[in-house]
């Protein structure tokens, strides 16, 4: 081999290596930037997450206090279960209490698309009985 194709030879090499740690540079900077971008979505994915589980907690929340509303407007009888409020079936379950108060379990079905519900939550509505008729006294979360 003569001295001409040689250093030809070599100096194409060293171009060669040159672009090679170029390319690879770029590649773990596109790598990097890749891992940022998954982070990013993944912190997006956890905060949409949790807006849909507060938002099928409010709806939750407006169904109880939809059938508390049902309740308070026909006090001699119990409105007809399940109640459908919106995307939400509520299911009122045996009252108890003494003379002075009455209390309410209900159970509220939140349903998305399908047919299984999305949350569901139970709840009591205490009523103080005042001469005869029922006054609101308030709606809690039961676990």
């Amino acid at each position: 081999m003569n001295l001409a194709k040689r250093n030809k030879a070599m100096r194409f090499g060293r171009r060669h290596d040159r672009g090679m740690v170029t390319l690879m540079a770029f590649s773990g900077l596109a790598f990097v930037l890749a891992m940022f971008c998954g982070a990013v979505l993944m912190q997006s994915m956890d905060a949409y997450r949790a807006s849909a589980t507060l938002e099928n907690r409010l709806r939750a929340q407006g169904a109880a206090e939809g059938a508390v509303v049902a309740i308070l407007a026909a006090p001699d009888h119990k409105p007809r279960s399940p109640l459908s409020i919106g995307t939400s079936k509520v299911l009122l379950q045996t009252s108890t209490g003494d003379a002075a108060t009455s209390n309410f379990t209900l159970t509220v079905q939140v349903f998305r698309d399908s047919t299984r519900p999305a949350l569901e939550l139970n709840y009591v509505a205490r009523f103080a009985l005042a001469d005869g008729n029922p006054k609101f006294a308030g709606l809690e979360v039961r676990p």
